[in-house]
């Protein structure tokens, strides 16, 4: 299973690369946007899944040549 992260908050940099003020757009959920941003919690594919980050989860490179 894959992860996803903002990673900026977890190894102290500042978040001025326009992370902040697109992924809440792209999710459409400011707290979600903001739990992550603020605690750089770890995002599994199926819950990026579920809330629009990504289209859609596949398993293999073959599934997604088949996709595409």
């Amino acid at each position: 299973m894959i992860a996803m992260r903002l990673m900026e908050v977890d190894i102290g940099l500042a978040a001025d690369v326009g992370t902040l003020q697109r992924f809440p757009k792209v999710v459409g959920n400011d707290s979600l946007a903001r739990e992550l941003a603020y605690t750089a919690r770890k995002m599994f594919s199926d819950e990026a899944k579920q809330v629009g980050y990504v289209r859609c989860c596949i398993k293999s490179h073959g599934t997604l040549f088949r996709l595409t």
